[in-house]
């Protein structure tokens, strides 16, 4: 994984990002507010475990529950 440094914070920051707009969900919905949380901690094990960092989210994103 290739990282970037961000800012002037000193952190670093993969170049890939997992984006939390489009969850799983327990209906049919992508937008749902109901996430498939089981399946998401698979997803979101595989992204850290490969090296991945950033997760970009926001309140908007399944009614506020992909924050969470």
């Amino acid at each position: 994984m290739q990282y970037r440094k961000l800012g002037k914070l000193g952190m670093e920051t993969s170049i890939l990002g997992f984006g939390c707009m489009r969850l799983p969900t327990r209906d049919t919905s992508t937008d749902s507010p109901d996430i498939d949380r089981v399946s998401f901690r698979a997803l979101a094990q595989y992204a850290l475990d490969e090296g991945i960092n950033y997760f970009d989210t926001a309140y908007s994103y399944h009614s506020g529950q992909s924050e969470i």
